[in-house]
């Protein structure tokens, strides 16, 4: 059986869809764990109404604690052999469990597939490779391993052994909102995976039109910083598995960093900018040049040794882009 996961927010306005591809699936043996946090829409009431006519549905409400409180929750409840979330917005294709459970081996720790984004004027599709691929984490070089962890994001398309997230008690790690929250869950998994499959398939449907999306939200400016806070921190606690992926958590956390300068309010950048000059002094002994671009390195420099003059090179390409 496969528990599907799914975090719900005044998600009124989506959830028949997304829930109705769930149901359409061409496997049905499954379990789908909703979880309200507090919705004040009209999310609870179509969540009973949904649950009468298929028993499948398991709903927690609880007062509104965030996403990963919400999805943590939801973890320790699961009863399948695999887990999968899938936010309330979105949406799959009829075949996507079927199609990732045949790439599940008994060694396989999770399979990840492509995915669509939905745009309002079109679609886009996402993929990770062109063939199915195998990956062993621990095992690939350092640049490999890089690109390996970069491309592997989007949590909602991983399909996750239970026993493996059990294994190592991997959970989200609780912060307020809802930014960002993902990005420790899905380090880890990388990280401690012994067998990953990787399938250029894709199969599940991102709406990028919801405007209350936590990645469309300017709150929480540090959000990114908490979490490759709490990472770093686990990179020092286990050195067994941190060892391999120290470095890779540096570039990673450069790209996270420059995409949240971007997002986050002009008012909130010099805060954030003093996060980033933390911690970008902190990785400087751990930075492995190979996972940078020449570009993206004399960007770590500059936020490195001077986050004002980095501040500026965003204004700059702001001003550009409305040329």
């Amino acid at each position: 059986m496969i528990s599907i996961l799914m975090p719900i927010h005044n998600a009124g306005d989506y959830l028949y869809k997304s829930i109705k591809s769930i149901q359409d699936s061409t496997y049905q043996d499954f379990e789908i764990i909703c979880c309200d946090d507090g919705s004040s829409d009209n999310s609870a009431d179509i969540l009973i109404d949904l649950q009468r006519e298929d028993h499948r549905i398991k709903i927690i409400a609880r007062s509104e604690m965030g996403y990963a409180s919400t999805m943590n929750v939801m973890l320790d409840q699961a009863k399948g052999k695999y887990v999968l979330n899938i936010d309330p917005d979105d949406w799959i294709e009829p075949t996507m469990l079927e199609t990732m459970l045949k790439y599940m081996d008994d060694d396989t720790d999770f399979v990840k597939c492509g995915f669509w984004f939905e745009l309002k004027d079109r679609s886009q599709r996402y993929y990770y490779t062109t063939e199915p691929a195998e990956f062993c984490p621990r095992l690939l070089p350092a640049k490999s391993k890089m690109e390996f962890f970069v491309t592997q994001v989007a949590l909602w398309t991983c399909l996750i052994r239970r026993s493996f997230i059990e294994k190592y008690n991997i959970r989200l790690y609780e912060t307020p909102g809802a930014a960002y929250q993902d990005t420790g869950f899905n380090f880890l998994i990388n990280a401690m995976a012994d067998k990953v499959r990787v399938i250029p398939d894709a199969l599940y449907h991102y709406n990028k039109t919801n405007s209350n999306a936590s990645t469309a939200s300017p709150r929480y400016p540090s959000a990114p910083a908490v979490q490759y806070g709490w990472l770093t921190r686990w990179c020092t606690r286990y050195p067994e598995y941190g060892m391999y992926v120290r470095s890779v958590l540096c570039r990673c956390r450069f790209g996270s960093y420059m995409w949240n300068m971007s997002r986050i309010r002009k008012e909130d950048r010099k805060e954030f900018a003093d996060w980033l000059q933390r911690d970008f002094k902190i990785d400087d002994d751990f930075i492995d040049v190979r996972m940078f671009s020449e570009e993206d390195y004399n960007v770590f420099l500059i936020g490195r040794d001077n986050p004002q003059e980095l501040i500026k090179l965003f204004e700059k390409a702001e001003e550009r882009a409305k040329e």
